[in-house]
């Protein structure tokens, strides 16, 4: 009676489940059966099927719980089946691949470095009628900031002239003139102590030519310079051919109380030249005569020493006329023919 009782309270619960379950209760072991009392009975039966009915209900939800959704939003399907196009075999075309050179930047511009801007103006006059006997020589120097130039590593390996030769005035033929500008480095001084250069040697005569005209020479000569508290110079040795085979021969000397850094400037300098025409003795084959005027010299930045010189006779009785020279010593870097 108390087994009946407390069944159809389970069964309401979860009838499908305690179909096995009696068949359980049947077989319990005998000791179950002999309850001494209906109450007794009882609490074992609930405590030993309770457990059991709650597991079996929880297992039952969950399963339903992860059961798939069997209605699926139409939103979620495809309209139409998915077109699986065939792939196409396209040829390979083989293009040139072009590598682009990085882009080239320019260098940044050298500074300018200071220096000295030196401006020669020479000037002869020449023909019969003045005897030739007019040269001048200007000279004028300021400062300047000098664009650095690269060296070609080129060095001439004899004396080169840089001043330009004088040539006639197209306006007036009978002047021949020359007009240069040339930019020294700060740097450039002289060195003290003595000097000797190899010079190129150019000088024009106003009245020294065939029947008092003028005539060019080109030749050598040597320099030496002593460079202290004073400046002392002589160029030697000159030896000058003109283009009719006349020759010459000669030296300068000049001095300076008050050298500057890259300059040096003599308003008395003196030349005495003698000039061969190749006649022998007689009065028209030798003329020879001393001469003043003023002398410009410089030093340039690889230790060249150039300058300038015209000059009038001393007296009338030469009959060379004025004479106007030019010279050019060889680069040397370091300074070659120092004696300290």
């Amino acid at each position: 009676m108390i087994l009946s009782d407390r069944l159809p309270a389970a069964g309401h619960a979860c009838s499908a489940t305690l179909i096995p379950l009696l068949t359980v209760i049947w077989l319990l072991p005998l000791h179950a059966r002999a309850c001494e009392s209906g109450s007794l009975c009882g609490n074992h039966i609930d405590t030993f099927f309770l457990p059991l009915i709650a597991s079996s209900l929880t297992e039952a939800a969950a399963a339903g719980a992860a059961a798939p959704v069997a209605d699926i939003s139409a939103a979620a399907l495809p309209d139409k089946p998915a077109i699986i196009k065939p792939a196409i075999n396209k040829p390979v075309i083989n293009r040139p691949v072009i590598i682009k050179p990085p882009r080239r930047t320019s260098a940044p511009p050298e500074p300018d470095m200071p220096g000295w801007r030196i401006r020669v103006e020479q000037q002869l006059v020449t023909g019969r009628l003045t005897d030739g006997g007019h040269a001048k020589l200007y000279s004028q120097t300021a400062a300047a900031n000098l664009q650095k130039q690269v060296g070609t590593g080129v060095k001439p390996s004899a004396p080169q002239l840089g001043l330009p030769a004088l040539l006639p005035d197209p306006g007036s033929p009978d002047i021949w003139q020359m007009d240069y500008t040339l930019d020294i480095p700060a740097f450039a001084g002289w060195p003290l102590g003595t000097v000797r250069q190899h010079l190129a040697v150019r000088l024009a005569c106003g009245a020294c030519g065939y029947e008092g005209g003028a005539t060019q020479f080109v030749g050598s000569a040597w320099l030496e310079l002593n460079v202290d508290d004073l400046a002392e110079g002589w160029i030697e040795d000159v030896e000058l051919v003109s283009a009719g085979g006349s020759k010459a021969t000669g030296e300068l000397s000049f001095f300076d109380q008050q050298p500057q850094q890259h300059l040096l400037r003599d308003d008395q300098a003196q030349l005495s030249l003698r000039i061969d025409h190749g006649r022998g003795n007689s009065e028209n084959g030798i003329r020879a005569g001393d001469f003043t005027g003023v002398l410009t010299s410089w030093i340039e930045g690889d230790g060249r020493i150039s300058g300038a010189f015209s000059g009038v006779p001393l007296d009338g009785t030469s009959g060379i006329g004025g004479v106007a020279a030019q010279f050019s010593g060889a680069p040397c870097v370091p300074l070659c023919g120092v004696e300290n």
